[in-house]
């Protein structure tokens, strides 16, 4: 693993790797830090995706490094009703360190977010409500998967744009809305700001803007 990054960090491929334990977490971090002792600083943004556990002593590395911090937030909720006994080890389970979106974020580090399509909805919205709630909600009784865990609305709506534009180093053409930027926009039946927690996933995109062109618009 080290040396298949630092060879593919020198040649400036920017790194994507799938890690969904806290050892798969490490071995990624550990590679990339080698990386970065050795090459220097390139310029690349790497990033580790999924990031389902991460141990409580590499949750500040991301930002030490300049590692992205990528997530599905709708995993982020008890999808089967818990363990009695809390040793379920399935995606549903509520580990104390399973998908710590506001640590690393409050840690400093680029936090982006995706879908996991096509095991899950490409649907921002109720993945926002669910990484807002930590909750399920089609079964609140099934409680709170680490609640300390929440991310505030601001914080996801920097993490599934800018962030994801700086990612793919494209923070001066698009994910904010900015003269001089590409008029990538979406206009809301609804303002995200003035509505429940709770109904953040039933909003609708009325119009989809593209470079400045309507490339969608609900019927």
């Amino acid at each position: 693993m080290n040396a298949l990054v630092l060879e593919l960090d020198k040649r400036g491929i920017q790194i994507k790797v799938h890690a969904i334990g806290d050892r798969a977490v490490r071995e990624a971090l550990d590679a990339f830090e080698n990386a970065l002792k050795i090459n220097g600083d390139l310029g690349n943004r790497h990033h580790i995706d999924h990031t389902i556990l991460v141990h409580e002593d590499d949750k500040k590395r991301f930002a030490q490094l300049g590692v992205a911090a990528g997530f599905s937030p709708l995993w982020a909720a008890p999808w089967s009703k818990p363990d009695t006994k809390g040793g379920s080890t399935s995606r549903t389970s509520t580990f104390k360190n399973r998908i710590p979106i506001n640590s690393i974020y409050q840690a400093g580090a680029v936090v982006i977010a995706g879908s996991d399509w096509s095991v899950s909805t490409m649907n921002p919205f109720e993945a926002i409500e669910i990484g807002m709630t930590r909750m399920n909600p089609f079964h609140p009784e099934y409680g709170v998967m680490n609640p300390e865990e929440r991310v505030s609305l601001r914080a996801f709506l920097e993490i599934y744009t800018i962030n994801g534009a700086w990612v793919m180093h494209q923070e001066n053409l698009t994910g904010s809305i900015e003269v001089g930027k590409a008029a990538d926009l979406i206009l809301l039946d609804r303002n995200l700001f003035d509505i429940p927690t709770e109904e953040i996933g039933e909003t609708n995109v009325l119009t989809t803007i593209f470079k400045g062109k309507v490339v969608y618009q609900r019927p």
